[in-house]
This record gives structure tokens, C-alpha cells and sequence, in this order.
């Protein structure tokens, strides 16, 4: 069902772009947002709150949530970890239990004492709000100088990193990284000879990581270089252990390969295998890599811009 449907379901009205209802005291939002494997986007309510949502917080609008956990997303709108979006689809058969299940969110944020974000987000003052912003999706009042100034320092950080020295040694230190994090991925197929998926994502993380290290540009450049070098690690590591084996036997490889079917079929199986999960790794951990990036910061930054 489409936004604008739901918005009508629920009773919500437009404000600024957003459609926002005021319910037990809390302003509810509607948007959407990108879906968990990044194609396409689902529907969410969002709520922004004045301060940042502690740990035991978070677990308790989890718990509310039951078993669709993976559908809560906590973002900063303004402040750190301020906001919540919860998946939503109302449709006329279910608005009974939609509106349920809000009532049930709204419980835990009054048990929290959540308050709902009012004012500008970037200062203290009780001065009326001179301007608004959409952020994420979401819809907050703020004071067009904090802007102004919330932007410059940003924009100041972002030249700190793009100016920074060191990606040589730091794509030096990801590539290691890559190498510690293809260690469990290797011991799993070779020792128990077993592929296990969860265990090719650690290589994008681990390099990342060690990346970070050297203090480098967090541009994308560097961070489609060591995706690339990622990806072809296992791959290549795969080769050089399946060359080790035919050797053993006094083959070359591709000796081996002409003259072994079964060991022929292993080793491609393998092989493939082994670039498919490299890759999915890549696609899934690339979503919270390029967040950390200044590409993804100046990319957010426009929200501020007016």
C-alpha cells in the first residue's frame, strides 16, 4: 500500500512535506527508508526524541517490537541515536492492530520518559525555532545560525580527513586485515570443508579495521580498493591451496585439473563458491563501512543544507 494511503489510514495529516500525527504527546511520523538489502525501500513510522536512546532503551522498544527485531532501525536525526523507525504497513484490515502495536510502542517511551524532540536539536536555548529540516525522512525544528554552524564544523572535519596522509600505509594495513579476517573463513573449509558464509563477512570488517589504523582518508576511493582486494583474496588463496595439493602429487595444478575429475569438480565448486560469499560479504558489510566514510558524511550533511 503506498504512503499516502497509510498516512490516510492512520490519520495522519502533511506537514512540511511529512506526514506527522500527535498521539498521547509523542509526534509519530511516517516515512521510509532503505530496506535491509538495500533494494528498495519500506515504509516506516519514526519518532525523534531530545535526547540520545540509552542501550536498555533500545531493548525494550526491541522487545515491543516481537519477533520482526530486524525491522527497528535507531538513527541520529540531530542528535545521536535520537530517532527510532519501525516498519509499518497498514492496510484496512490490520489499522486495528497497527494502531495496537503503536500504542504498545508508546507505552515503553513513556516508561522511558522519552520526550519527543521540539525545539533545535544543536542548542539548548528555549528560543522559538526560526526553520526546518528533513533528515532521514524525519522532520525536526531547528535554528537556521546552529545550522549554519553544525555545518561548518562538519564540513571542517571532512577536510581534516580528506587532507590526511597515510593511505599508503593504511591500504597496507587493510590488506593485512583482510588476510586475519580470511583466516576462519580458510580453517572452516580447509579443516572441516565447510563454507560458512557468516565467516566471509569478517574480511571486509577486519580490513576496514585495520585500515582505520593507519589513519588514512576515510574517502571511497580506499574503500573500493580493499573491497576489490577483499574480494579476490579468498579466491586466490583457494588457487594457491589447491596448487599445494596437485604439487604434493608432483602435478602442476593444471595438471591436476585435466587429469583429476573429481579433484577438477572440487576445485571449481570451491572456487565459485568462495568469490559468491566474498561477494555477498562485500555488499553486506559495505552498507556500514560506506557510512563511516566522509563520501556518506557530505552525503548527510545536504539534509542540514537549506
Amino acid at each position: 500500500m503506498k504512503i499516502e494511503e497509510q498516512a490516510v489510514l492512520l490519520g495522519m495529516s502533511e506537514r512540511h512535506g511529512v506526514f506527522v500525527k500527535d498521539i498521547k504527546g509523542y509526534q509519530m511520523q511516517l516515512t521510509t527508508r532503505q530496506n535491509m538489502n538495500g533494494i528498495g525501500k519500506i515504509p516506516c513510522i519514526s519518532f525523534v526524541f531530545d535526547r540520545e536512546i540509552e542501550r536498555q532503551e533500545k531493548q525494550q522498544i526491541m522487545k515491543a517490537q516481537g519477533m520482526l527485531k530486524g525491522y527497528v532501525f535507531f538513527e541520529s536525526v540531530g542528535l545521536k541515536d535520537n530517532a527510532v523507525f519501525i516498519y509499518v504497513n497498514a492496510t484496512k484490515r490490520n489499522i486495528d492492530k497497527t494502531n495496537a502495536k503503536i500504542d504498545k510502542f508508546i507505552d515503553v517511551f513513556v516508561q522511558s520518559k522519552l520526550k519527543t524532540l521540539t525545539g533545535c536539536p544543536f542548542c539548548e536555548s528555549d528560543e522559538l525555532t526560526d526553520g526546518h529540516r528533513i533528515v532521514k525522512g524525519a522532520l525536526i525544528n531547528v535554528h537556521e545560525s546552529c545550522v549554519e554552524t553544525y555545518v561548518k564544523k562538519v564540513e571542517s572535519k571532512i577536510d581534516e580527513h580528506e587532507q590526511s596522509k597515510g593511505m599508503g600505509i593504511s591500504l597496507v594495513y587493510g590488506m593485512l586485515g583482510a588476510i586475519f579476517g580470511a583466516v576462519p573463513a580458510m580453517v572452516a573449509l580447509i579443516g572441516f570443508g565447510y563454507f560458512v558464509g557468516l565467516l566471509f563477512f569478517l574480511i571486509p570488517f577486519v580490513s576496514f579495521t585495520f585500515y582505520k589504523f593507519g589513519k588514512g582518508p576515510k574517502t571511497k576511493l580506499p574503500l573500493v580498493i580493499l573491497g576489490l582486494f577483499s574480494l579476490i583474496l579468498v579466491p586466490i588463496i583457494v588457487v594457491y591451496l589447491y596448487h599445494l595439493t596437485a604439487a604434493v602429487e608432483g602435478y602442476t595444478l593444471i595438471e591436476a585439473l585435466d587429469l583429476y575429475p573429481e579433484f577438477a569438480s572440487e576445485f571449481y565448486y570451491n572456487l565459485g563458491m568462495s568469490f559468491l560469499f566474498s561477494f555477498i560479504g562485500i555488499i553486506i558489510s559495505w552498507s556500514y563501512i560506506y557510512k563511516q566514510s566522509t563520501s556518506s558524511t557530505k552525503k548527510r550533511l545536504n539534509e542540514y543544507r537549506s
